[in-house]
């Protein structure tokens, strides 16, 4: 007979390995995603040699989405800080060790009784099996996780990734623009959220992040900065003025070039990111001045006034954005500028 039982303390975490090889610039680039498996286990088991089984169920988690409790506006007491009214807090039907399984984004496992044989030394996948809602992870061979919580890293599987390259910028704050690849996942189970460790031609490049990916959906990846493509922004106007007979208005204007060169030698996709204000007030009028080169996206991802151009730059081609808003408001109204 067989026993199947539960112990705490015992869990994994998805992590990803993103490679990108551009040396061979007559090549299309290479991009590949590894997913590996962070494991961890400190209870008084001895896990030698033994069958592994990883799944992406969560038992730890909580089992029914949260009580979501009706909100009260109350006049408030000036006394107390002037807040406006008190809010009533939600309440979580599950423990709070259940909340930090969610946090920490560990995953159930299985391991079976240990079993000897003999070990080709090679890298091998993982056999998946989808159950319903869950995926199995069959560890090929036999593995070794000690019981004091140091963690075992082990190979799942391993994609070639179609992505498209591009970089991005994003002059008014940083100089740089950034090698980005979006792709479109084509697997057969979800990539759970974990951290990425990112190579470009095998040079390490820094971590980043997934988010859960189902089959079918896009998601950018962020390689660094790219240095073959140089952007220069400046300032070429930045002047207040009134004007009005019965009533006055102060009218700001601001202006800006930027010029961004492709150094690859091949045809680069860029990306150029920038923002003007927006109005919250009628009286508040904001436009785009005369000459300003045309966005190819206005309010990208739902942010008003952010802005977007889109070029194909061919090899040492180079592409000047010329870019500048007014702003109009009655001079007895103070305005700022507020981060949304």
């Amino acid at each position: 007979f067989s026993i199947r039982y539960r112990v705490h303390n015992a869990g994994w975490q998805p992590y990803y390995d993103a490679r990108l090889n551009m040396v061979d610039a007559a090549a299309k680039p290479a991009r590949s995603l590894v997913r590996r498996a962070e494991i961890v286990q400190s209870t008084r088991e001895d896990w030698s040699d033994v069958a592994l089984t990883l799944s992406t169920a969560r038992p730890g988690g909580a089992t029914a989405a949260p009580e979501l409790l009706s909100q009260a506006l109350i006049l408030a007491d000036r006394g107390n800080g002037g807040l406006l009214g008190q809010f009533s807090a939600g309440r979580s039907n599950e423990p709070k060790r259940k909340e930090y399984d969610r946090a920490t984004g560990m995953q159930d496992m299985v391991a079976a009784a240990p079993v000897l044989e003999s070990q080709d030394v090679r890298l091998r996948e993982a056999d998946v099996t989808i159950a319903g809602f869950q995926a199995l992870y069959a560890i090929s061979g036999r593995v070794s996780v000690d019981n004091t919580g140091s963690a075992k890293k082990l190979r799942i599987a391993a994609n070639d990734i179609d992505a498209s390259l591009s970089a991005h910028a994003v002059p008014a704050l940083d100089p740089n623009a950034y090698l980005t690849a979006s792709f479109t996942f084509d697997g057969d189970t979800p990539l759970l959220p974990g951290r990425v460790l990112l190579y470009r031609d095998n040079v390490f490049m820094g971590q980043g992040a997934l988010p859960l990916l189902t089959p079918g959906e896009e998601h950018a990846m962020g390689f660094g900065v790219d240095d073959n493509i140089k952007i220069r922004r400046t300032e070429v106007r930045s002047e207040t003025s009134e004007t009005g007979i019965i009533s006055t208005d102060l009218v700001q204007e601001n202006s800006w070039l930027i010029e961004v060169q492709n150094l690859h030698v091949r045809t680069m996709p860029v990306r150029i990111y920038d923002r003007m204000p927006y109005s919250t007030h009628e009286d508040i009028k904001i436009s785009l001045l005369r000459g300003t080169t045309q966005p190819s996206d206005r309010n990208v991802d739902n942010k008003r006034g952010v802005l977007a151009w889109d070029y194909e730059l061919a090899k040492g081609e180079e592409q000047t954005i010329r870019f500048g808003y007014r702003v109009s408001s009655p001079k007895d109204m103070p305005i700022r500028i507020g981060m949304r």
